[in-house]
């Protein structure tokens, strides 16, 4: 799995952003392999979105709430689903191969001035076309895609523990 991420230094992604990413990204990807897939998943309960964010992936309650998220296509996302959202996220698959081939682009209300890109088991020309994203532009850098640590998630592992 690689990852990296796109972080704004002074402006939230706005919804005109992601969707132009998003859509060069999928476009881009569909030239060098047609057989994919994509959908994406928005997060719009505000417990779902707090829950899943500081559990373990495999718990059930967290496994409840990401069955929970709102599933559309990207043709699909406007202002108002993109408002709605506390996390959007594109996941483009291609089920035709053994590998799990995968990509993300995810933006969160957590780490609003950042769009993390995630991929897995890529062949070397969608390599090639997700790596064409790692470039940074006025006012952005690029990160290596791992959440910094907020002060809701220091609190919470502290509380967790029984450290007050």
């Amino acid at each position: 799995m690689e990852r990296f991420s796109i972080d704004n230094f002074l402006k939230y992604v706005s919804f005109e952003q992601y969707r132009e990413i998003a859509q060069r990204l999928e476009a881009s990807i569909r030239i060098v392999n047609p057989n994919i897939t994509s959908k994406l998943l928005l997060t719009t309960n505000r417990n779902d979105y707090n829950g899943a964010g500081s559990l373990t992936v495999f718990e059930p309650e967290v496994e409840e709430a990401l069955s929970r998220r709102e599933e559309h296509s990207l043709s699909d996302l406007n202002e108002k689903l993109w408002q709605k959202s506390f996390e959007t996220g594109l996941y483009i698959h291609d089920n035709t191969i053994k590998e799990p081939y995968m990509i993300t682009l995810v933006v969160g209300e957590r780490e609003p001035k950042s769009m993390k890109f995630y991929n897995q088991c890529l062949d070397e020309k969608s390599q090639g076309v997700f790596n064409s994203f790692r470039k940074a532009r006025w006012f952005q850098r690029i990160s290596d895609g791992y959440s910094k640590t907020s002060p809701f998630a220091v609190s919470h592992a502290l509380n967790s523990f029984g450290i007050k």
